[in-house]
């Protein structure tokens, strides 16, 4: 009899243990695992997952890309004294970034950007500079009396705004990416049509292929130019 009560008080507590093991993790009694939580470096509001929609800067970009008309240009990189690539960003209000309106020539010329321009100065009066390399035949710089570079111009599309902006971009897509920052149109000394961004005194200047008062929504940039201190004046001569 006290083999029988004991064997069945062992199988009374086996059935017990069994039960609130079960009631545990089934959610109906103690908290329930949750899924294990992997950390990220991903900032607040944006996904991780590969496969993400593009971003609505992203889409801008890509829009103002896939409207451009007109031959791409494509360079190589230049090579600095170091052997270093060397890489120029985002055309902004003052600068082709790294390259800044305002800075010396020299600083452009040991960085491993410019030269002396010789050519032009058998032909023009005066010391002159230009881009190295493949740079040279779409990018170009003016640089005052004093050896500090005025502008920068640019009539190829190689470099853009980082909003997607540049050489072959309509004026609808212009107007459409910068709405109210837009200053102009302006008519400029060759006739055709300016409008400018700024950023204190740094400004970028859009020239386009018509006149202001002809001036449409699938008019085109044909040059663009950054300085400081003074608006652009989108104007190159001979020398």
């Amino acid at each position: 009899m006290e083999r029988r009560t004991a064997v069945l008080l062992v199988a009374g507590l086996l059935a017990f243990l069994a039960f609130a093991a079960w009631f545990d993790v089934s959610g109906h009694g103690g908290q329930s695992p949750g899924p294990v939580s992997t950390a990220t470096n991903a900032p607040a509001g944006t996904s991780t997952d590969a496969t993400a929609s593009p971003s609505a800067e992203e889409k801008v970009i890509e829009a103002n890309r896939n409207e451009r008309q007109g031959a791409t240009w494509s360079t190589s990189d230049l090579t600095g004294e170091d052997g270093k690539p060397l890489t120029l960003g985002h055309v902004v209000p003052g600068a082709f970034e790294p390259i800044r309106a305002g800075t010396s020539i020299q600083q452009a010329i040991d960085a491993g950007f410019m030269e002396r321009d010789p050519q032009r100065e058998q032909a023009c009066e005066g010391t002159f500079w230009k881009w190295k390399g493949q740079w040279s035949q779409g990018l170009d710089v003016l640089v005052g009396g004093d050896k500090r570079i005025s502008s920068l111009g640019m009539s190829k599309d190689g470099l853009e705004t980082p909003e997607g902006i540049s050489i072959g971009n309509s004026y609808a897509a212009v107007d459409k990416t910068y709405g109210d920052r837009l200053e102009g149109p302006v008519r400029m000394d060759s006739g055709q049509a300016g409008v400018f961004l700024h950023d204190g005194d740094n400004w970028v200047g859009f020239l386009f292929d018509n006149k202001p008062g002809q001036l449409a929504d699938d008019s085109r940039v044909v040059f663009i130019e950054v300085s400081r201190g003074t608006r652009p004046g989108l104007l190159r001569d001979g020398c």
